[in-house]
Formats: C-alpha cells, structure tokens, sequence
C-alpha cells in the first residue's frame, strides 16, 4: 500500500465470517477504536 498512498498510513485489514458480520454492524468510531486498542 505504501506505493499506492504514500504516507497515508492506512491500515488494511480482512475479515471473514461471524467477525465481518459483527464489525459491519458496529459503528466507525466503534471499529476505529477496536483496530486502535
């Protein structure tokens, strides 16, 4: 990614099944402090 967005520091992440489901259903703010904790 670094080649695609220089210094944008996004943070890629994949998820399957139950856990998708269940973060597509919580908020940003919500997923955002999840992925920072």
């Amino acid at each position: 990614m670094d080649n695609a967005y220089p210094g944008s520091n996004i943070l890629v992440v994949t998820l399957t099944n139950g856990e998708s489901k269940r973060v597509e259903a919580q908020s940003d703010d919500d997923t955002l402090r999840e992925a920072m904790a």
